[in-house]
């Protein structure tokens, strides 16, 4: 409980821009959490962390955590906290520029049947298919968290915009309740009047 109190203060005083007590509740949260061997709140923590220092910039503190929360949390076999880490370091490739990986993450964190440490292989070179809807079926889709399942189908689709496949990105995007990044592809697509009907979050 201590520990996760302490990480609920650190991402509080970030949202409120105070850096200093962020990184001291982070420090606390993750020491309290090695002093009990709470490997679950350890890995939650670290992602709670790498989330704040993501924010500030701090691309290879952030990386360092979260592949050490995604570790613990498939050693563990906690399914929902390796979702929730490989999901923010998916995200947290893609403002990277590092679209191949991002999507390769995405992938894992919505259709893993359940939680592993091992990165996937690389991509070969060449087209791919696009994404369907039903590799959301294991684990996310198992568990019936509609959360997750859109929180990666949303990021493939950013990572289809980013890389020009449209198409793709409007395939997935039916699928989910991300309404700016629909909006984007509708334009992009030529669709001005759609996009404009598309609504507000």
């Amino acid at each position: 409980m201590v520990a996760r109190a302490y990480a609920s203060l650190c991402l509080t005083s970030a949202a409120d821009k105070r850096q200093r007590e962020a990184l001291r509740f982070k420090d606390l949260a993750l020491s309290s959490c090695k002093v009990l061997g709470e490997q679950g709140l350890l890995s939650n923590t670290l992602t709670v962390a790498a989330v704040n220092e993501a924010g500030q910039g701090s691309w290879s503190a952030a990386v360092s955590n979260l592949n050490q929360a995604i570790e613990i949390s498939g050693e563990i076999g906690d399914t929902w906290q390796w979702e929730e880490a490989t999901s923010h370091m998916a995200h947290l490739e893609f403002y990277r520029g590092n679209f191949a990986k991002s999507r390769s993450l995405y992938d894992e964190a919505r259709a893993s049947p359940r939680p592993s440490p091992h990165p996937s292989p690389k991509p070969e070179p060449g087209p791919h298919p696009h994404p369907k809807p039903t590799q959301a079926s294991a684990s996310a889709s198992t568990r019936r968290d509609k959360k997750m399942i859109n929180r990666c189908q949303a990021g493939l689709a950013s990572v289809l915009l980013a890389t020009g496949d449209v198409a793709g990105a409007l395939q997935i995007l039916r699928t989910t309740n991300s309404y700016g990044p629909t909006a984007l592809a509708l334009m992009r697509n030529g669709e001005q009047s759609k996009a404009e009907l598309s609504p507000s979050p």
